[in-house]
């Protein structure tokens, strides 16, 4: 059993095999990778390795639903996610699970790295050797003018001059960068604060994980992954932090040919949106004892949230968290915790770590009690295993499992 399991969603990926292979190269812990071939076959293949689980899907299910299928898998105690075209720090593995060993962070917690951009290869011009950034094949060299054709070089290392620490959303729900939030006091540190992620790396406890529904497919296959996170991580009393003490760099959307790498039309994506902000806006997550408005308030101002039309959603969330808060003034009494008090975090909660214990004797607001019927909150006492056990295989591409076919 490992201690870590890394897991990476991948469709039609090409560089999955770097991913791979640049994780266990710098990974020093116990630490395995669990991959979901999401309804295509890698070109190239990966490599086979005794660190390496392979679930291969037929028919794709989606980024959420492979995640989720991946950690089912896991037997680990912690639980990574990364996406598919992304390298790493040295003992990067080490680095995140040391603050939760050493009680420097809780078990409530997410973590992220920091974040940079990843330089995955250039443009070599075949007749005069100048080199252009990654991005589509250019038709003209910019230093010779020719079109003789460019040669493509392999280069995979950060780019130490495109740093992400923070991040944010806005009155959409979409994330956004948010670069001047490193000027606050409540940026100074290694280990910080932050507010969203983009959804790329992300690390909790594996019980943590299953405890608030895994990743919730009534979004869709992908889409507003970042927010999700971010907003169970907070609204539940936990937490979400950035650990400066390493790094990952990712490859973005807009550098390479990503169109077909989860192919979602605009009413897809528009529905993700929608189902984001009802769900957090409206606070219907089962799982929060926070409302939306105190994450908010938590990191404000929060740029995103200004002009008409974020005041107008904000007071509307505002009002919302009031209602919310109102409605759990009973059980907050049960508890012992004064009205108006902040909504009590799993870690402090009648000193036990099982937020359901707060749930359990709500009077008020059962919606939460129920489960969103297209969540995966439901789990018998062993959450990972039982609703659809793989075969676990030792490694490498060859072994098929069918799970979810």
């Amino acid at each position: 059993m490992s201690l870590l399991s890394i897991l990476i969603p991948a469709r039609n990926e090409e560089f999955l095999n770097r991913t791979v292979e640049d994780i266990l190269n710098n990974a020093k812990g116990d630490t395995e990778i669990i991959v979901v071939c999401d309804g295509y076959t890698p070109d190239p293949p990966l490599t086979e390795h005794s660190q390496l689980k392979v679930i291969y899907h037929s028919e794709p299910v989606g980024q959420r639903a492979a995640t989720n299928d991946a950690a089912r898998l896991s037997r680990a105690k912690y639980l990574m996610k990364c996406d598919a075209h992304v390298a790493f720090d040295t003992g990067f593995d080490l680095k995140l699970i040391a603050p939760y060993e050493s009680g420097d962070i809780g078990m409530e917690t997410t973590t992220i790295p920091r974040m940079f951009n990843l330089w995955v290869f250039s443009w070599k011009c075949v007749s005069c050797g100048n080199e252009t950034y990654q991005g589509p094949t250019p038709e003209l060299c910019t230093a010779c003018k020719k079109s003789d054709g460019f040669t493509r070089i392999m280069v995979w290392k950060p780019r130490l001059g495109r740093r992400t620490d923070f991040g944010r959303f806005d009155h959409h729900m979409l994330w956004q960068y948010w670069r001047a939030y490193k000027n606050r006091p409540g940026a100074k540190g290694d280990i910080c604060d932050v507010m969203s992620a983009v959804g790329c790396f992300w690390m909790m406890p594996a019980e943590r994980f299953w405890k608030y529904g895994g990743m919730d497919t009534g979004h869709g296959g992908w889409g507003n992954y970042g927010v999700e996170i971010a907003c169970k991580s907070w609204l539940s009393g936990g937490r979400q932090v950035v650990n400066k003490r390493t790094w990952g760099a990712h490859m973005f959307r807009s550098q390479w040919r990503w169109n077909n790498l989860w192919p979602i039309s605009q009413e897809q994506i528009d529905y993700a949106r929608d189902y984001s902000r009802d769900l957090w806006m409206n606070n219907k997550w089962p799982g929060q004892i926070r409302p939306l408005s105190w994450l908010i308030s938590k990191f404000s101002p929060v740029p995103g949230w200004e002009g008409p039309e974020g005041v107008e959603v904000l007071a509307k969330v505002t009002e919302a968290g009031t209602l919310f808060s109102a409605s759990c003034c009973a059980t907050r009494q049960e508890c012992g915790i004064p009205l108006g008090a902040e909504a009590p975090s799993i870690s402090t909660l009648n000193g036990v770590e099982d937020a359901s214990a707060h749930f359990g004797t709500s009077p008020c607001a059962p919606e939460r009690l129920a489960l969103n019927a297209n969540s995966l909150s439901v789990w018998p006492s062993d959450h990972r295993g039982a609703v659809t056990t793989p075969t676990v295989f030792p490694s490498g591409p060859k072994h098929v499992c069918g799970m979810g076919n």
